[in-house]
């Protein structure tokens, strides 16, 4: 009943002017029920790298020669022999193996999007420990579909990756020969 008062009052004695103001603001606006993974360029998303990489390689060689040469001479007073003979072994085998284990995780970012709708994505992370530098890189291509709800992806769904990590410091300085040992090597010693 006061409601219906006080709107006769402002119509018989004097108009109000109405204000509105819009408090939407597309350009930020994110939508509670959106798909929050990266989707186009200029996204990041996070690729979990978990690569675990064996190969042996095993090679044999073998060979065997063998010659005898045999002679018989009768005389009158004696029967004598004569021989020669060669014989020759060889086995090789050569074994290789290498492994290697690398887990981590890495943002990148959506750089641009092929003709089939996959992802271009790359990104590099540098880290500086104890007066090491560490440097993770990894660019190739991502199916959208493969990004997860979390907008993270495994490293195994990158196609035509490539991850890279490299070290520069004290402890890769002594990963490597030194002159001696290169020159000696040279000579096979």
């Amino acid at each position: 009943m006061v409601v219906r008062i006080i709107c006769a009052w402002i119509l018989l004695f004097g108009s109000c002017a109405a204000i509105a103001e819009n408090f939407f603001d597309q350009g930020g606006f994110v939508s509670l029920v959106s798909d929050n993974r990266a989707h186009k360029v200029g996204d990041t998303l996070t690729v979990i790298i978990v690569e675990s990489t064996k190969a042996e390689s095993r090679a044999g060689t073998g060979s065997e020669t063998s010659i005898d040469v045999a002679a018989n001479v009768i005389t009158t007073s004696d029967r004598e022999k004569f021989g020669l003979g060669y014989d020759r072994d060889s086995a090789d085998d050569a074994n290789t193996k290498r492994e290697g284990k690398f887990k981590g995780q890495l943002a990148v970012r959506v750089d641009g999007m092929d003709e089939h709708g996959m992802l271009y994505v790359t990104g590099e992370q540098l880290l500086l420990i104890n007066g090491e530098e560490q440097r993770i890189a990894l660019t190739g291509y991502i199916r959208p579909i493969d990004v997860r709800d979390d907008n993270t992806v495994l490293s195994s769904r990158v196609t035509d990756a490539r991850i890279e990590f490299n070290g520069n410091g004290v402890v890769n300085d002594g990963q490597s020969p030194g002159i001696f040992s290169r020159i000696f090597s040279w000579f096979g010693l």
